[in-house]
C-alpha cells in the first residue's frame, strides 16, 4: 500500500506539472490561431475554436486526474480544502451532491491522518456513486471526545444486505486498513432501500508512520 501511494503521489504530480503544462501550450497556441484566422475572416476559424474549446476541455479533465491521484492542495492546505475540491469534483462529474460537516479543530488531525481520512472518504464516496448510485453524500469529520475522532459518510443510494454483500473486497480491505493505521476501526451499515452508512473510528495522537 506505501509504495503504490507513493507511486500514485509521483505519477500525479508528473501528469500535473508535464502533461497538463503541454495541454495548457496547446491551448495557447490554438487560441492565438483561432483569433488570425478570425481577423482574416477565414472559414477554418470554427475548427480553430473546436481544438481550443477541447484543449482546455483535456486540461481540466488532466487536472482532475492528477487530483485524484495526488490530493496537491491537501498538503498545502489541509484536509477540510481537500475535501471542499472533492465535493466540487464529484459534482461537476456525476452530478452528485457531497456535502462535508466537521465538528472541532482540524488541528487535531496529523498530516498523516488526514491523508489517509481523505483516501477513506474518497474510495467510499467512489463505492456510493458507483455501486449505490447513491445522489447525495454526506461526510461528517468529529474532533470532540477527546482523543477519539470520528469519521461518518452516508449515502442515499439503493444500499445492500451485508448478509449477501460481505464488502471483502480490494477497496473496504484497504479501507479498514488506513483506519487500523490510525489505531482505530470501520463499521458499515446498510439495507436495500436505504443507503449505506461508513463510520470510522480513530486516535487521534497514534503515530501512524507517514506514507
Amino acid at each position: 500500500l506505501e509504495i503504490s501511494e507513493q507511486e500514485q503521489r509521483r505519477i500525479g504530480q508528473d501528469i500535473h506539472d508535464g502533461l497538463a503544462q503541454s495541454l495548457l501550450a496547446i491551448a495557447l497556441k490554438a487560441q492565438l490561431l483561432a483569433e488570425k484566422l478570425q481577423d482574416n475572416k477565414s472559414s477554418e476559424v470554427n475548427i480553430a475554436e473546436e481544438i481550443v474549446q477541447q484543449s482546455n476541455q483535456a486540461i481540466q479533465e488532466t487536472r482532475l486526474i492528477a487530483k485524484s491521484l495526488s490530493p496537491i492542495n491537501l498538503a498545502k492546505h489541509g484536509l477540510r480544502s481537500g475535501l471542499s475540491d472533492m465535493s466540487h469534483h464529484v459534482k461537476e462529474t456525476f452530478a452528485v451532491d457531497l456535502q462535508c460537516e466537521y465538528l472541532g479543530e482540524e488541528s487535531r488531525v496529523t498530516p498523516n491522518h488526514a491523508f489517509q481520512l481523505y483516501r477513506i472518504v474518497q474510495s467510499a464516496v467512489s463505492n456510493s456513486i458507483r455501486h449505490g448510485e447513491a445522489k447525495r453524500v454526506t461526510v461528517q469529520l468529529d474532533l470532540t471526545h477527546g482523543q477519539k475522532g470520528r469519521l461518518v459518510i452516508a449515502d442515499n443510494g439503493k444500499g445492500f444486505d451485508p448478509k449477501v454483500n460481505k464488502s471483502s473486497g480490494m477497496g473496504c480491505l484497504i479501507m479498514e486498513h488506513r483506519a487500523k493505521m490510525m489505531g482505530g476501526g470501520l463499521t458499515l451499515d446498510s439495507r436495500p432501500g436505504h443507503g449505506a452508512k461508513l463510520i470510522c473510528e480513530f486516535n487521534l495522537h497514534t503515530n501512524s508512520e507517514q506514507l
